[in-house]
């Protein structure tokens, strides 16, 4: 594959002087790579997928970059299915969006760590969910054109319950319903996540589920 060169800019607003100088320090953990802040520089080597962050009022967004300049990623997604047919959505401001959102549980799978790994520890951590059965049903590439990053959804059964972990930075909401009425939100345009409107609607095609939208 032939190798392209990006630019990347990020706009941060500031609070005070001096946080451009912080956070153009933060760094991969598994690279000497720094992220770059508010500077065009070309998209090579390893950036940390750091999400969104607050580091004095200064609002960071980042993703891992692979050394062709596309942005790497692997995403996770899990659609829990209990017996009664209900599953579990996890709602969170995005800053990015200016919007509340609900989404499917999901996560980042850290480099080499096994997806499915991945999968239950997300589970867990937003839902204090475990799996007794969990099967990978939909491969997802977000936006082709810009990124090779890849979501993997998965749907877990045979649940037993159990508290959440969120983690410090984490301001979340967990939400239990009728499969059927998720699939009911997506068609009423209040869940808008990508991968969260794919998987949701291909696990209800798989279970023959139908939303009333009357």
């Amino acid at each position: 594959m032939n190798k392209r060169t990006m630019t990347l800019t990020l706009t941060l607003t500031l609070a005070a002087t001096g946080l451009v100088t912080a956070a153009a320090a933060a760094q991969d953990e598994a690279s000497d790579t720094p992220i770059r802040i508010g500077v065009e520089a070309p998209l090579t080597g390893s950036l940390a997928a750091i999400g969104a962050g607050m580091l004095g009022g200064a609002e960071l967004a980042a993703s891992r970059l692979n050394e062709a300049g596309g942005v790497l990623g692997r995403d996770i997604e899990i659609v829990p299915i209990d017996d009664a047919g209900n599953t579990w959505l996890v709602g969170q401001d995005r800053y990015t969006l200016g919007e509340y959102s609900w989404e499917v549980p999901m996560g980042g799978s850290h480099p080499g760590e096994d997806p499915a790994e991945t999968a239950m520890r997300e589970l867990r951590e937003e839902t204090g969910l475990t799996a007794g059965r969990l099967e990978l049903v939909m491969k997802v590439h977000t936006s082709n054109s810009i990124t090779d990053e890849v979501g993997l959804v998965y749907v877990a059964e045979e649940l037993e319950s159990g508290a959440p972990q969120f983690d410090e930075m984490e301001d979340l909401q967990m939400r239990k319903l009728p499969l059927s009425d998720a699939v009911e939100m997506v068609m009423r345009g209040e869940i808008t996540d990508a991968i969260s409107v794919a998987a949701l609607l291909r696990i209800a095609a798989q279970k023959s589920i139908r939303a009333d939208t009357t």
